[in-house]
Order: structure tokens, then sequence, then C-alpha cells
């Protein structure tokens, strides 16, 4: 049985970089192993790849394809598995990824199945008992939903995977070879519960991560290929100083020169003085990613932030981490609660801070709490980006004008010095970048 995964990339990034889609390859690793009777082929595609139509899978359809769905693509997923179906009509559409929830409501028989969580075993297990036992049996896999004519039904719940390291490496085991920028899958799960981020309901509450000499393996791929940056993919990684230790002694093991930089996401709110020391230890340049959000009280609270650090005392947290690294710190235009004049006063503070400065406008991306509840929030978004279009706190005029301020109040500060680099990103297609 000949399976097919497909990812479709971010428009935005730089080809020059060599961007790939992980997920994809990690798949098919895991499937390399646990069913290698059944070939598997990856499509990692351009958005202008997946609209022309991949020959190589339109001409001869396999039978099961698998659909990578993040907020960026899903659109063009659903419109991809139309003209796959229309090519093979006994074709297993698959969605899986953490905009798959999408299909939830986007009409009968879209595809015919729905991985909401993890995908290594479970698309395994799917696999067997198509060959096996035929559609019907894929019932009794655990960890689905299944299209009837009445819409999508769950089969029994799958429990997350406890053990990462049993699960291949793509890099380790040769299947992508990345040419500027590796992306390093070093946790999953998230304790935290922000109603814009789908990680928490994909992968879990409960943070589990991959071990160091797992880590330490592609680490090293990296150092031999010369590669300019690794992106460490864990949001909570300095909860504890523990674990930035551990991270720190793994960099200096694969790298000791510092000749691949890191970029690490770091909370402001749990930073301290003895992870500033720790952070100063990590060989190469260090970027760090800080979701600050908003600064606003009340939409802090809406999105299940809490109150984290403000004022001086966020200041100081920011200025430590700059001290060792370039911090990128992030801001959400459009978020529940916050106002018009909210976004501009956390943007008039970001915009002063000498460092790299990022704004996004909200997008309601399936698989996030705020798309569950968007109806009761208010929000009114965009079918096709899932881009904020209106609110009870924003009309789409006040939308528009924030988004047209906030473009000028970066170019200006980025001609007067006050921040490194400034982009303002209104989905996928849309980016301002100042340098």
């Amino acid at each position: 049985m000949r399976i097919a995964l497909v990812a479709i990339q971010q428009r935005h990034i730089d080809p020059g970089r060599g961007d790939y889609s992980l997920a994809v390859w990690r798949l098919k690793a895991a499937m390399d192993r646990a069913c290698p009777e059944h070939p598997v082929t990856c499509h990692d595609l351009t958005h202008d790849e997946a609209a022309r139509g991949p020959s190589a899978l339109l001409d001869d359809p396999p039978a099961v394809v698998g659909l990578s769905c993040n907020v960026w693509n899903v659109r063009a997923m659903e419109r991809l598995g139309q003209r796959l179906r229309r090519r093979r009509a006994d074709l297993l559409l698959v969605a899986g990824g953490p905009a798959a929830p999408y299909f939830v409501r986007s009409g009968p028989a879209a595809v015919d199945c729905v991985v909401p969580g993890e995908g290594e075993d479970a698309l395994a297990e799917l696999v067997r008992a198509l060959a096996s036992g035929g559609r019907d049996a894929l019932a009794s896999v655990p960890g689905l939903l299944l299209a009837r004519d009445d819409g999508l039904h769950a089969t029994a719940p799958r429990s997350p995977i406890q053990d990462l390291d049993r699960l291949p490496s793509a890099h380790a085991a040769r299947l992508v070879r990345p040419r500027r920028h590796m992306l390093l899958e070093a946790a999953r799960g998230c304790p935290f519960s922000c109603a814009f981020c789908s990680a928490p309901t994909h992968q879990g509450a409960r943070v589990r991560r991959f071990g160091p000499d797992y880590l330490a393996r592609d680490m090293a791929i990296a150092t031999d290929l010369g590669l300019e940056r690794v992106f460490f993919i864990e949001p909570t990684l300095n909860l504890g100083t523990r674990r930035l230790a551990e991270v720190q002694a793994l960099m200096t093991r694969a790298d000791p020169d510092g000749s691949v930089g890191y970029f690490l996401e770091i909370s402001p709110d749990t930073v301290t003085d003895e992870q500033i020391a720790v952070l100063s230890r990590m060989p190469g340049k260090l970027d760090f990613g800080v979701g600050l959000q908003t600064l606003e009280p009340d939409a802090l609270q809406l999105v299940g932030r809490g109150r984290g650090r403000h004022g001086q005392e966020l200041r100081d947290a920011l200025r430590s981490l700059d001290s060792v690294g370039d911090v990128m710190v992030e801001i959400i235009l459009g978020l529940p609660g916050d106002t018009p004049e909210g976004f501009r006063r956390t943007l008039a503070q970001v915009a002063t801070l000498g460092m790299t400065a990022i704004v996004f406008r909200l997008v309601v991306a399936p698989g996030t709490e705020l798309w569950r509840q968007a109806a009761a929030l208010g929000l009114e978004y965009d079918d096709e980006t899932f881009l904020l279009r209106r609110s009870p706190t924003f009309t789409a005029l006040e939308l528009d004008r924030e988004e047209d301020h906030a473009v000028q109040v970066l170019e200006r500060a980025v001609l007067r010095g006050h921040v490194r680099r400034a982009f303002y990103s209104a989905s996928d297609q849309r980016m301002h970048a100042f340098e």
C-alpha cells in the first residue's frame, strides 16, 4: 500500500533558508521503521507547487494521503484533497497537525479521517488496520475522528506518547538534509492554556521531553553540516533552571566553538539571574523569542495568560536576556479584551526597548480555544486566512487603522534606532519588514 504525506510551507519564508516541514519527515521516519512494507513518500511543497498540483501525486494518487495541516495551509490542503479525490475515488484522506480540527466543521466527507493529536503511532496503526481489514477496521484504532454521513465520530481515546526517545529522528535517518537552519523538536506539550495557541490541545498539557542523547545526535548533525541556526522547539525551556543547564551542556558538547546559532523561546516572567548566567555560557549566537502578546491585564486574563511581569520588572528581565542574545518581542493586535488604546500602549513600550519587535494580527486558528469559543467571544474572522475581522472591542475599521499605525510606528522605530529590526505580519501572505 502506497502512502503519501503532504506539507505546504509558509509563503513568507525566505526560500534561501531551505525550510522544510519537520512533521511529515518525522512521520515518514516512524513509518519506515514500523511499517516498512508500506512505502511512504513525502511532498514538502511551496504554496505555488500545491496550487499547480504536484504531478507525482495527481498523476498516480496513492491509497492513503496524509495532509499535515497548519493555519497557513489548511484551506490549500482542503482544495488539494478535493483534487486528489476526483482522481481516485477510493483514496483515504487523513488530516493531521495543529489545524486538522478545521475539518470537524468543514462539511461532510472533506476528509475521511482526522488525527487530532500525535501522528506517529496513530498513522502506523491506521495503515495496518486498513491493510488487514479495510475501512471498517479503522474504528478499532484509537485516537481518530472518522467521517460518517452525519459528521466525524471519535474512536477510543489515545494517550500521548510518553517515551519520545523511541521515535526515530528524521535528521539521524538522513531523510532530510537542512541547508541553513535545522528544526529541532526538543519537547511536546505545554502546561499553559493560551487561548490563541493549539499546543495544549494538540500535544497535551503535560510536558514530555526528548532525552539528552537523542538531542545531542541531532545537534551534532547541525554542527557537521555547518548550519547557521537551530530552532530549538521547546516553549517551556526556562520553566526550570535545571532544564536550561541541561541544554547548555548539550550545546557545549555538540559545538564547543559556537559555530551554530540557536533560537530559543524564553518566558520573561520566569527568567532569573541564575538562568541568565546559564544562558551566557551557551556557545554560539543566541536569539530569544519572547511572546509578550499584550500588556493589558484584561486581555491577558481572557486569553489564559494570567498576570506576568510588568513595568520596570519586565524591562529589566528583557534587558538581562538581551545582554546574552538578541531578543525578539512578539505582540498581537486584536486579542479579546484588548482595545485600540490598549494595543497602542503595548506597542509604544515594545517600540522603545531597543530590541527586535514583531507584531501579528490575531489569527483565530483552528484547533485553538479562541477558534472553539469564537462565537461566544464575538470573534469574526476570515474564512481563508482566519485573520480577525472584528470583535466586541475592535471594529473592522479599527483593526485596519491599528494595522497601519503599527507599520508606521515600527518603521519609525527602526529609523530612529529604537529597535534593531521590526516586522508586522498580517497572515501568511502579508508581511512588512524593517531592518
